[in-house]
């Protein structure tokens, strides 16, 4: 028995059903760049409003 290569693996994967989006490492950066984003927001709020 011979084992699928991890091209073969992720050529198999199923990509995301979301508008603008091709790939699951898009959706996980667009996510994680707006969790960035609320931070920075939260933090500049913060020093502004304390």
């Amino acid at each position: 028995m011979t084992r699928a290569s991890r091209t073969d693996e992720r050529a198999e994967a199923e990509p995301p059903d979301l508008p603008g989006f091709r790939t699951w490492r898009g959706v996980y950066l667009f996510v994680f760049g707006w969790f960035v984003l609320v931070v920075v927001l939260l933090t500049v709020f913060t020093a502004t409003f304390s």
